[in-house]
């Protein structure tokens, strides 16, 4: 069956925000690129052993990627590692 995965966009001034997957409180959220502080990040999002969303801000090349590996089910661990071997 179709299933897409939520996707979710705003370009507000000079930023533009990405949000895809499904998320929840009480998600774990882990920033795998970039930094918070210079604003231009990407950060998973976890629940159990799953990665369920990517957020993006000022990255928008990333989120295809994430959107993808989210719709294929991958595990969250392999997801950080992921993240760590293409940084």
């Amino acid at each position: 069956p179709y299933a897409p995965v939520p996707y979710f966009w705003s370009d507000q001034y000079d930023r533009k925000f990405q949000l895809v997957g499904r998320v929840a409180a009480g998600d774990t959220i882990e920033v795998v690129d970039g930094s918070v502080e210079e604003r231009r990040f990407v950060a998973l999002i976890g629940r159990g052993e799953r990665l369920v969303g990517a957020f993006a801000l000022n990255r928008p090349p990333a989120i295809p990627r994430w959107s993808q590996r989210i719709a294929d089910g991958l595990g969250w661990a392999d997801a950080l590692e992921l993240a760590t071997t293409e940084g």
